[in-house]
């Protein structure tokens, strides 16, 4: 007897939910700010569009620009050391001041202490890094071996 009652009462929920769905979906949606007026969808199994026209078919190319742009000149005698050094004048840290950014030789080379790298021994991959300075905080590994972290601005 008691598993008629459970019966009926699935089924008069059945039968609410029912209800409660035929009236959501008869009620217009409103307009969120947040959604799309249309979505558009693309199907994978579509034919792949047409191959480009042949060089000869293809627009003819624009003139090749005749004004040579004039290299510009390092703003100070710090710049131009970088440069020639093979390093890449940049605005670095937070300060948005200007400083020489340079590949290191040794970067992602195992080490266990700063003194086998370059540049900085990072603490988490156990490698030197890749380029120094290395702006923002970073965990290294002094030269005796104990971690600190260092940051930069």
């Amino acid at each position: 007897m008691r598993w008629l009652a459970v019966l009926a009462v699935v089924m008069l929920s059945a039968c609410v939910a029912g209800q409660a769905a035929s009236d959501l979906s008869s009620a217009a949606p409103e307009a969120s700010p947040l959604a799309a007026a249309v979505i558009e969808t693309t199907s994978l199994d579509e034919p792949a569009a047409q191959p480009a026209p042949a060089p000869d078919e293809a627009a003819p190319a624009a003139p090749e620009a005749t004004e040579e742009v004039a290299p510009t000149l390092p703003a100070s005698p710090e710049e131009a050391r970088c440069l020639r050094t093979g390093g890449t004048w940049a605005t670095a840290g937070q300060s948005g001041a200007k400083a020489c950014v340079a590949l290191t030789r040794d970067g992602g080379k195992a080490c266990t202490r700063q003194s086998q790298c370059e540049g900085y021994c990072l603490a988490r991959s156990g490698t030197c890094a890749p380029i120094t300075p290395m702006f923002g905080c970073n965990d290294i590994l002094q030269d005796d071996g104990r971690e600190v972290t260092l940051c930069l601005d």
